[in-house]
């Protein structure tokens, strides 16, 4: 969910069956994630938030900068769909 809102979403639908242990399935209406970095969303350390050491002084989120999902693919099957607003479907 910290991602949803790192991304500006105003709407997050949660959706849990079974309790946690069959599905929890996060939908927002944040910014997306690119087609080209969804390869790396189960990566440590993979964000787009910092460009340059100066950045971790004005971040803006909640700074787990890129562990989230990597740590619950360690546990667990993990399917992202993403679509930015330019693109023309989600991947």
């Amino acid at each position: 969910m910290e991602n949803s809102l790192d991304a500006g979403s105003n709407h997050i639908h949660i959706t849990i069956i079974a309790g946690d242990l069959e599905l929890v399935k996060i939908k927002d209406d944040g910014h997306g994630i690119h087609f080209e970095d969804l390869p790396l969303v189960c990566e440590r350390h993979a964000t787009r938030k910092i460009k340059d050491f100066r950045d971790l002084y004005f971040l803006n989120a909640f700074r787990f900068l890129g562990e989230a999902l990597v740590t619950i693919s360690y546990v667990a099957d993990v399917t992202v769909v993403s679509k930015t607003d330019k693109s023309l479907c989600g991947y």
